[in-house]
C-alpha cells in the first residue's frame, strides 16, 4: 500500500517507504503520521522497531512486551535511544525500569523468557528509603538492581526498580537529555524530542 508520494505525485514502493521511515527519528515520525492514512502506518513502524530492538536480547519479544505491559515496566537508555533516534547508538544492554513493588513480578517473567538467566552476584540494594522528608535525589531515583543475560546473544538486560510508583522516576535523573526516552508496551516517548 503507498501512503508517500514523490514531487511529480507518483506514490513511493512500499519497499523504498519501509526505508525512509528506518531512518527517521521519533519527532519526524510525529510529524509524518499527522498526514492522512500515515498514522497506523507509523503505529506499525514504531513497533516493528521495538520488537527489532527486544529480538536483540530475547527471541520472545512478544512475551517481554506483555511483561512490559504487565508490571508497568519501560525500557530507556540507549536502547530506547536507538528506536528514538536510529544510528544514534548501537545499543549492547537492554535497561528495564519499573515501578516500586514490581520488582518480582517483572524478574519472573524475565526468568521465563527462554535463555534469560540472572547473574550470580545478589541485587544492588541502594541506601537510602525514600521518606516524605527526604530531597529528590535519593539514590536518583532508584531502589534495587538486578542483572540478567541472555544465554545465546551474552547480552545484558538490567531491571532497575525506581523508588516511586512511577518507573519514570529514575530517567529523570540522567545526566543527558538525550538519553531521556523510554519505551513502554504502547508508546514511545522522548522527553527532549527537540535536543535528539
Amino acid at each position: 500500500m503507498y501512503f508517500l508520494y514523490n514531487a511529480l505525485n507518483e506514490p513511493i514502493p512500499s519497499d523504498i517507504q519501509d526505508l525512509i521511515l528506518h531512518y527517521l527519528p521519533l519527532s519526524s515520525l510525529l510529524a509524518l503520521s499527522k498526514l492522512p492514512k500515515m498514522r497506523p502506518v507509523v503505529q506499525k513502524h514504531l513497533r516493528l522497531r521495538v520488537i527489532n530492538l527486544l529480538r536483540c536480547f530475547t527471541p520472545s519479544p512478544d512475551l517481554c512486551l506483555r511483561m512490559m505491559r504487565q508490571t508497568g515496566t519501560v525500557i530507556s537508555g540507549s536502547s530506547a535511544l536507538s528506536v528514538v533516534a536510529p544510528g544514534v547508538c548501537s545499543p549492547h544492554d537492554l535497561n528495564l525500569y519499573c515501578p516500586k513493588g514490581s520488582a518480582r513480578s517483572a524478574m519472573q517473567h524475565l526468568l521465563a523468557l527462554p535463555g534469560v538467566r540472572r547473574e550470580s552476584f545478589p541485587a544492588r540494594m541502594f541506601g537510602a528509603e525514600r521518606t516524605h522528608f527526604s530531597k529528590l535525589d535519593v539514590n536518583c531515583g532508584i531502589r534495587k538492581m538486578y542483572r540478567f543475560f541472555h544465554e545465546e546473544t551474552n547480552k545484558t538486560i538490567t531491571l532497575f526498580e525506581s523508588i516511586d510508583s512511577s518507573p519514570l522516576v529514575p530517567i529523570l535523573f540522567f545526566h543527558s537529555s538525550v538519553l531521556m526516552n523510554y519505551v513502554d508496551a504502547r508508546e514511545v516517548v522522548s522527553f527532549y524530542s527537540s535536543l535528539t
